[in-house]
């Protein structure tokens, strides 16, 4: 039988696994882009002008764990799964590498 506390780092490793959070994406979007490039957060383009964070929302919510969205944002290339995750890089170069 689990303690309270092993079942607490379970559920904390499987909030973790899924990626789910009470956050928005939107705004967990707009925070890592912002640690990412060491920018304050309300110094970044609105992310409204990118993608709908309404349906990023619906995505994480209600969509299938496969499906992704992928667009670019503060001069980052960000994919948003339907399963919470976050992924972010730099977008392609014109040459098709990955630019610094």
């Amino acid at each position: 039988m689990l303690s309270a506390t092993s079942k607490l780092e379970v559920t904390q490793l499987e909030n973790q696994r899924t990626n789910r959070s009470s956050e928005p994406v939107g705004v967990r979007v707009v925070n890592e882009v912002a640690r990412r490039t060491n920018r304050d957060p309300r110094n970044l383009p609105i992310l409204a002008d990118c993608v709908d964070p309404d349906a990023l929302d619906a995505l994480v919510s209600s969509g299938p764990p496969a499906l992704s969205v992928q667009f670019r944002y503060a001069g980052l290339r960000v994919v948003v799964g339907g399963d919470g995750r976050i992924e972010m890089a730099a977008p392609p170069a014109s040459d098709g590498t990955l630019s610094e």
